[in-house]
């Protein structure tokens, strides 16, 4: 796990922490009831990523922190969900959970440092989140916070879904106290108490994905203090195409998946990621360049090259315009036939 926002100074001491095991302690990132620290775990030496829950909590957030526990626990096999190596609770109270740490940061960080990526690139980047979604919405399990910040990056790029905190069965009602959202990825009904459905997630994942075109998140993120502009946003729905390079099977797409009624959107991760592939599909077609979304692309122009996600060498060289090939066989054959005759002279000499 990464931190998103980077916070105050390092904590060199891990009594301070209060976990034993842990050198080199350092906050990366705070928000909502949860601070997140990169440390050492010194037995098995590797980097990892604790997630604390701060000291003045609550019952709900306590109940909340079990939950995502258990959820991440449940989908931790999934190897495009960050899993968990350990759960407890620190000398001071606090419970925490330990995770990779994913030095890349998140697929915001790196929206921020490049700016908008090319549309092969952000498809190769969704294929491997609607697939982990779709996972989720067979296990009957809803995110309901899919936005850039959640999807962490491994060393090699790969996509790794994060923060079940405020995930929730399918078809669940949720109550004022489960309502939570973040503004610039969240869908009208997700602003008010409701139904935790599927297409809440397609939603997230479409909105990501304009912003991963587009560099920027589709709407202002807002006042979290005032639902209610923020929902009003939601309702106008994709702000139009996220670049003029985006091709308009990709656009509408998105523009049908974030549609303020969720009825109108792909039912489900499974549905959305069948579109996506769809898109590719057209695009070979029309003649504009194919979105490879299985990283099986040439390594030298694909997504992995771009990313580092796929690329497994130099592509192989290429004969130049003409034939080398046949120029060589060609003087091949007069070489043979010249010395044939240079016999023959002799010979008769």
């Amino acid at each position: 796990m990464s931190g998103g926002t980077t916070g105050g100074g390092g904590l060199s001491e891990r009594a301070e922490l209060g976990i034993d095991g842990l050198s080199a302690v350092a906050m990366v990132g705070s928000g909502g009831s949860s601070t997140v620290y990169r440390a050492r775990q010194d037995a098995l030496d590797r980097e990892v990523a604790v997630k604390v829950v701060h000291a003045a909590w609550t019952m709900e957030t306590r109940e909340r922190f079990e939950h995502e526990r258990e959820l991440m626990g449940r989908l931790s096999g999934h190897t495009a969900i960050v899993p968990i190596f350990e759960t407890g609770i620190t000398k001071r109270g606090e419970p925490y959970l330990l995770m990779p740490y994913y030095p890349r940061g998140s697929l915001f960080r790196l929206m921020r440092d490049r700016g908008p990526l090319p549309w092969m690139e952000a498809g190769f980047l969704i294929e491997t989140v609607a697939a982990t979604l779709a996972d989720c919405h067979n296990e009957g399990i809803v995110h309901r916070d899919v936005k850039p910040g959640n999807i962490l990056l491994t060393r090699h790029l790969h996509p790794r879904v994060a923060d079940f905190g405020i995930a929730l069965p399918s078809e669940m009602a949720t109550s004022p106290a489960t309502v939570a959202y973040t503004p610039s990825y969240s869908p009208p009904e997700a602003f008010e108490p409701g139904v935790a459905a599927p297409t809440i997630d397609v939603y997230g994942m479409a909105a990501t994905l304009w912003a991963l075109l587009a560099g920027r998140p589709p709407h202002a993120d807002g006042d979290r203090s005032d639902p209610s502009a923020s929902r009003d946003r939601a309702l106008a729905g994709a702000p139009g195409p996220p670049t003029r390079h985006t091709p308009p099977a990709l656009s509408d797409l998105i523009a049908r998946s974030m549609d303020p009624e969720p009825g109108r959107r792909p039912p489900d991760a499974a549905a959305f990621l069948a579109e996506v592939r769809r898109v590719g599909r057209v695009g070979h077609r029309d003649g504009s360049v194919p979105l490879d979304l299985t990283g099986r692309s040439d390594p030298s122009t694909g997504p992995g090259a771009q990313l580092g996600a796929g690329g497994h060498g130099e592509p192989a060289p290429q004969d130049p315009p003409g034939g080398t090939g046949l120029l060589v066989t060609i003087g091949l054959v007069l070489g043979g036939l010249a010395l044939i005759a240079a016999g023959v002279v002799a010979l008769l000499g």
